[in-house]
């Protein structure tokens, strides 16, 4: 965050436990796929900088997940930069950053089946985080 003193209290609180909820959520998914997930097909991602098929394919869909979730949501130094334009990011970088065929199913998703994601707002008031949209005890 840019400037976290510029939140309010409650609202910087629950910026604060988002960490501690991704990580329960994330207790599941295998060390591997959360590591690679920012490595990108040309071998220019990182922690290790691998490229291709040696980057597995369930990391290769998270990182496509992650960049429309990061640039369609909110965040508390900018406002959402809307599904469009985080489609318009994962299909210029195609063949590139991001696997051919994950964008072209993320794309076909959301234009194509009118797939939405459900709001996750951690900077609304009172917070609602994505541990109280699938079933586990608000932080506040």
């Amino acid at each position: 965050m840019e400037n976290p003193a510029a939140l309010p209290p409650r609202k910087c609180a629950s910026s604060l436990i988002r960490p501690v909820t991704h990580r329960t959520l994330l207790a599941e998914i295998p060390a591997e796929i959360v590591h690679q997930h920012h490595e990108r097909l040309n071998g220019k991602g990182y922690p290790l900088k691998i490229k291709g098929d040696a980057i597995c394919l369930e990391a290769r869909i998270l990182a496509v997940a992650d960049v429309v979730e990061a640039m369609s949501s909110h965040r508390p130094y900018r406002e959402a930069l809307g599904i469009e334009k985080a489609l318009g990011e994962i299909n210029s970088h195609k063949g590139a950053l991001y696997d051919p065929k994950v964008v072209d199913i993320c794309t076909e998703l959301f234009r194509v089946k009118g797939y939405k994601f459900r709001t996750t707002d951690y900077f609304s008031d009172p917070p609602q985080t994505v541990a109280g949209v699938i079933g586990f005890p608000q932080p506040f």
